[in-house]
């Protein structure tokens, strides 16, 4: 593990990683931010804290001197998507070799190739993706959450043991295709809460109590993960599919859509869609990847 962390960009999973990096022994040194917030979590070091922001510049000269002055370094750049490759350039050109340094991002988009800048001064590279969805700065991750990463082997193998020794999962995904590797993520976490926001109110429109209504949507949800769990080596995830339309249960079906006009016609497009793709994944092939 490197001696040193340096944090670019400050946000939930900034904080969150930077804080495990911590434990595996590494001290945080340095961490950029575009505001004077304070640290969410409790880190036993005592970062120098400096602001940053990619379109302006303004404060990289210090941000050079602090870097020139560290050795053994490891580089977090948790910033958006679409500031990443700008961010990469112009880390990269504050110090004239990376050397003996490794440098990851935190983009499910991209792999470690957008980090090259830092390549061609000696570092190495990676790719590190945490699949569990956080809302703010975390000591722990969910137990079971899992991390990808893709990039050089021998960091690979560092971030490995530092991970699973934390009790996490560690898979390794090179050449894999980011764009679709994201687009399943998107809808296997964003889209679905949006999908349980909705079911939600559907419960609450009939009457049930805002507390009843998460009680009920937590215990379907964990009865879906456990039996994504359970499923034994082989099985297809569709095994997991239930509900009426499973059972080519007509006339519930109708009831439903009639009831649901009602309310909203969003609930209706929503339900009518979900339950002919449910009908659809029945009988689909299972899918290739692109070659």
């Amino acid at each position: 593990m490197h001696k040193n962390i340096v944090l670019i960009g400050s946000g939930r999973f900034g904080q969150s990683v930077g804080y495990l990096l911590e434990q595996a022994g590494a001290d945080l040194a340095i961490r950029t931010t575009r505001t004077n917030a304070a640290l969410r979590l409790n880190f036993k070091s005592t970062p120098k804290t400096l602001l940053y922001d990619s379109k302006q510049q303004g404060k990289l000269k210090t941000l050079s001197d602090e870097l020139e002055g560290l050795s053994d370094i490891l580089v977090l750049i948790a910033v958006h998507d679409d500031e990443l490759k700008r961010v990469a350039e112009q880390i990269s050109e504050l110090r004239l070799s990376w050397k003996n340094c490794s440098v990851i991002h935190g983009s499910a988009s991209f792999d470690e190739k957008i980090l090259k800048p830092f390549a061609e001064r000696g570092a190495r590279l990676g790719a590190l993706h945490l699949t569990c969805p956080i809302s703010s700065p975390v000591e722990k991750f969910t137990p079971g959450s899992a991390f990808t990463f893709c990039g050089d082997k021998d960091l690979g193998e560092v971030l490995t043991q530092v991970i699973t020794a934390a009790g996490y999962e560690f898979i390794k995904l090179n050449d894999v295709n980011r764009t679709l590797y994201h687009s399943g993520c998107v809808m296997a976490a964003g889209h679905v809460a949006a999908l349980i926001t909705v079911a939600g109110e559907i419960l609450a429109t009939s009457g049930i109590a805002e507390n009843e209504v998460k009680k009920i949507l937590y215990s379907l949800l964990t009865a879906q993960s456990q039996g994504l769990q359970n499923l034994d080596e082989g099985q297809a995830i569709s095994k997991l599919l239930t509900g009426p339309f499973i059972r080519r249960d007509k006339q519930t079906i109708e009831k439903h859509i009639a009831t649901l006009r009602e309310i909203s016609p969003k609930f209706v497009m929503l339900y009518d869609l979900l339950g002919n793709l449910t009908t659809s994944l029945t009988t689909a092939k299972p899918p290739q990847p692109i070659q």
